[in-house]
């Protein structure tokens, strides 16, 4: 039998590996493009993702939706004030209730994030595009 000191420290640094190795988003993509050939790819079905605590849909969802790179959109998700996320958001249309459920989730996977949620209500509402690009 393993002493449990030793299966803390065996688990802990199981858990860092996998923590830190890249996020893979193939089976993400594959699932989200079905939805979204079926017609099925809604704000609902964003926030069941977020409320679900599946990280990898959302991303490939907003990868798809925007035509940016998961891991643009990865990165936009690990930005501690969540701005770039934000402007993301808004640029696709997507609605405060959508958009605050997927930084929940951001909030729960990037603790750095956790108090940005609440203070980005009134950033994403004063967020206005001014012309076209």
């Amino acid at each position: 039998m393993q002493n449990p000191t030793s299966a803390v420290s065996s688990t802990k640094s199981q858990v860092t590996v996998v923590a830190t190795q890249p996020l893979s988003y193939a089976a993400a993509q594959v699932l989200v493009e079905s939805i979204h050939r079926a017609g099925l790819l809604t704000a609902g079905k964003l926030q069941e993702f977020a409320s679900n605590g599946r990280f990898e849909e959302p991303v490939a969802a907003l990868s798809l939706i925007s035509n940016l790179p998961t891991a643009a959109i990865e990165q936009d998700m690990r930005d501690t004030n969540s701005q770039s996320l934000i402007v993301l958001a808004r640029a696709i249309g997507l609605s405060w209730e959508t958009t605050r459920s997927i930084m929940t989730l951001v909030a729960k996977r990037f603790p750095h994030s956790r108090r940005t949620v609440s203070r980005s209500d009134a950033a994403y509402r004063s967020f206005r595009f001014y012309g076209h690009f």
